[in-house]
């Protein structure tokens, strides 16, 4: 098993994405909006600690980060090659990160095989 990781710099991509990713198998996942210390630190010329006073009242999160458990490292590449070209490669700059990293013991992992 994998849990997959990815930043994505543009959430309006979001519907492409879990579209390609359905197409592939992988049904769900979990959602968070997020936001970069970098992109907090350039909006606002102010310190550290008020920036992230600010942070905590905002109302729009421009970025989103996906959490997919995999059951394959296969799986895990189909996805990230996915996300890759529907952002238009996350080597650029201000795209996106993706990324694996093994996990064991999970309970509560229903493949999407197996569900009803």
């Amino acid at each position: 098993m994998h849990l997959l990781v990815i930043f994505l710099a543009e959430s309006e991509l979001l519907g492409e994405i879990f579209q390609a990713l359905q197409q592939i198998g992988i049904q769900r996942a979990t959602l968070v909006e997020s936001i970069g210390l970098r992109r907090v630190m350039s909006e606002e010329n102010v310190p550290l600690i008020a920036s992230l006073h600010h942070l905590l009242r905002r109302d729009e999160y421009p970025n989103v980060t996906l959490f997919i458990v995999v059951e394959t490292e296969q799986k895990a590449q189909q996805a990230i090659s996915i996300v890759d070209e529907i952002v238009g490669g996350l080597e650029n700059p201000n795209t996106g990160l993706a990324f694996t990293i093994p996990i064991h013991n999970v309970t509560g992992f229903i493949p999407d095989a197996e569900r009803p």
